[in-house]
């Protein structure tokens, strides 16, 4: 039931319509005078500052200086410090593959790697694909890694878990195949900018994690001198046997099941040298790891 009190009167809203035509009316005409109004202003503004600037006394001569022009088209004065890119060498040093459990009770495959970059320049790594066999003997992408730039003559450790279920993969068929990369040059010698180099990763120690069960592991963290007070650092990590064998890997930082998490786990930690903690609860330690042997390091 509708409320009297709170409804206007009938006159009022037939006048409110009515008036709706002369509002209308009116807005158009000032819609029509707003492109001239800022015209007519900033043409008499025009008008007095230039004759402020050329009136009796002017020293606007005085006050201008002759320029010369540079020819862009010499090669003496063009900027040298570009960026460029050449074909590159990249090799797979080490690898190895496990399986993990995630939260869900589900498996996925673990990829550990060591890469190297044999160059006397840093190396922007190719796209890092994990094929297997399928069901009828042909090649399947299981997974591809995004990588950083890995600095001239230095080895990288790679750690990543796969997005897909691990069921029916055989761990002894899997492959890692690197596609083209690139030697990168930024440039920056010319202009006296020295690229800083990756941090030192170094692990302190392991102990027992009680909740959720699994491990913690301690590691300190080392940064080149830099004038930023945190730096982003993407740190990977490798699970080997107690042979020294590669058994899988994964991102230090974020949810390793997440793909969107480890293409940018990085790291923020202070310049200098800062201790850092991982924790691995017990689902994602492959197979066969010894944590004695855990290894940690630095993406650039």
């Amino acid at each position: 039931m509708f409320n009297k009190e709170l409804m206007p009167p009938i006159r009022r809203v037939a006048a409110g319509v009515r008036a709706l035509p002369r509002l209308a009316l009116q807005w158009h005409h000032i819609a029509e005078m707003w492109p001239r109004l800022p015209f007519v202003v900033a043409v008499v503004v025009s008008l007095v500052l230039l004759g402020a600037a050329v009136g009796p006394g002017s020293d606007l001569d005085e006050r201008v200086s002759p320029v010369d022009e540079i020819d862009m088209s010499d090669e003496s004065v063009r900027h040298t410090n570009s960026y460029s890119e050449t074909p590159g060498e990249l090799e797979i040093a080490e690898v190895g593959f496990g399986t993990v459990t995630d939260s869900d009770g589900g498996t996925h495959v673990s990829v550990g790697a060591v890469l190297r970059n044999p160059n006397d320049k840093e190396l922007l790594p190719g796209v890092l694909t994990v094929n297997g066999p399928g069901e009828d003997g042909a090649t399947v992408k299981l997974g591809e890694l995004y990588l950083d730039y890995i600095p001239a003559g230095s080895e990288m450790p790679v750690g990543a878990v796969l997005e897909g279920s691990a069921a029916g993969v055989d761990l002894d068929e899997l492959q890692l195949v690197a596609e083209q990369s690139f030697l990168v040059d930024h440039g920056g010698a010319d202009v006296g900018y020295e690229w800083p180099g990756p941090p030192e990763i170094e692990v302190v120690g392991v102990e027992p994690l009680f909740v959720p069960e699994g491990s913690r592991v301690e590691f300190r963290v080392t940064m080149p001198a830099d004038d930023e007070p945190m730096v982003d650092v993407r740190v990977g990590v490798i699970f080997r046997d107690a042979q020294g064998r590669i058994v899988g890997g994964m991102p230090a930082v974020g949810d390793p099941f997440s793909p969107s998490d480890w293409l940018s786990n990085y790291l923020l930690v202070p310049s200098g040298t800062s201790t850092q903690f991982l924790e691995l609860p017990a689902g994602l330690v492959p197979d066969g790891a010894d944590l004695d042997r855990i290894e940690i390091g630095p993406y650039k």
